[in-house]
């Protein structure tokens, strides 16, 4: 536990933190009927443009929910 509360890791934990915030919202959206990723995802434009567009088909953006990707990240930070 020392480890987790140590100031130089701090940033790690509070990843995994929002990591684990974000799994009980969406456990807790998908027993009431809904999904917060879907939610989200149906809020971001779906302009394939280019600069950062291309390093995000790359990751299959539109195909995998934007949430998943988040929570893929925060997770391999943490």
């Amino acid at each position: 536990m020392d480890l987790f509360l140590d100031p130089h890791s701090a940033p790690f934990a509070v990843a995994a933190i929002i990591l684990a915030a974000l799994t009980v919202l969406e456990m807790c959206c998908l027993l009431i009927g809904f999904s917060l990723s879907e939610l989200i995802g149906k809020a971001l434009p779906d302009d394939h443009g280019g600069g950062l567009s291309g390093l995000l088909s790359w990751l299959n953006y539109g195909g995998v929910p934007v949430l998943v990707l988040l929570m893929l990240f925060l997770g391999m930070f943490a």
